[in-house]
């Protein structure tokens, strides 16, 4: 059976119909079909979001006969999406992907043998505390929330360092933002230019293979998003 072609990524294309296509869609909006070439017998859309509704469109979308299953990840989607209007029969929970293999264990981190702080330019700059994020760099994530409760919180004196390891998102390059907001703290006094605490901005890509090490460098990681879809 030929199952699986994801929009992302074409796993195995070839020039006949599949068994199953799931859509896995975030650009393009729940439920749409942009991204469908006609070629499953079965097409299941993989949707999420953060809100209490969805958008009429996208309900009608999720209930058309294009659509004949959306998986959801979470007991609140069904809520919010069956709320909105979506049919009951079409809505599945599937939830997450968990690490079955134990790639994020501390103990498979402290065994990848390189030097991922080197790959990624920042060799030799921890601290005796270090911290870390890792998101897409949208408003949605609070970047500036982030940035804000660190640097007022923290000053150069401490023994600390905040590693932002992010990239470009819908609002474009994070470093030409991130700039601009730290001027607009400083202009309105909320930090001193002098006594800003360690922290870097790590925007270059890194081997998902060597993440984990990266992870295994510090000593706590933070999430400040507003949401996680």
């Amino acid at each position: 059976m030929n199952v699986f072609r994801s929009m992302s990524m074409v796993l195995c294309y070839r020039p006949h119909v599949y068994d199953i296509v799931v859509l896995h869609i975030a650009y393009a909006g729940i439920c749409s079909t942009k991204d469908d070439r006609g070629d499953g017998h079965y097409i299941i859309s993989r949707s999420m979001y953060e809100a209490d509704t969805i958008k009429r469109s996208e309900v009608e979308r999720c209930n058309s006969d294009k659509i004949n299953e959306v998986w959801v990840p979470t007991e609140f989607n069904v809520d919010t999406f069956t709320s909105a209007g979506v049919q009951p029969s079409k809505l599945f929970q599937v939830g997450e992907g968990i690490d079955m293999y134990g790639t994020w264990s501390p103990e498979a981190a402290k065994s990848i043998e390189a030097d991922v702080m080197a790959k990624l330019g920042i060799n030799g700059t921890k601290a005796g505390w270090n911290l870390m994020s890792l998101f897409k760099f949208e408003r949605r994530k609070n970047w500036k929330g982030l940035l804000r409760a660190y640097l007022t919180e923290f000053n150069k004196k401490d023994d600390i360092c905040f590693y932002l390891k992010t990239h470009e998102g819908w609002e474009g390059n994070p470093e030409k933002w991130i700039k601009q907001y730290l001027r607009e703290l400083i202009s309105e006094k909320v930090i001193n230019a002098k006594q800003l605490p360690c922290i870097f901005l790590v925007d270059s890509m890194i081997d998902a293979e060597l993440l984990p090490k990266f992870f295994g460098e510090m000593d706590a990681f933070v999430l400040p998003s507003h949401a996680e879809g």
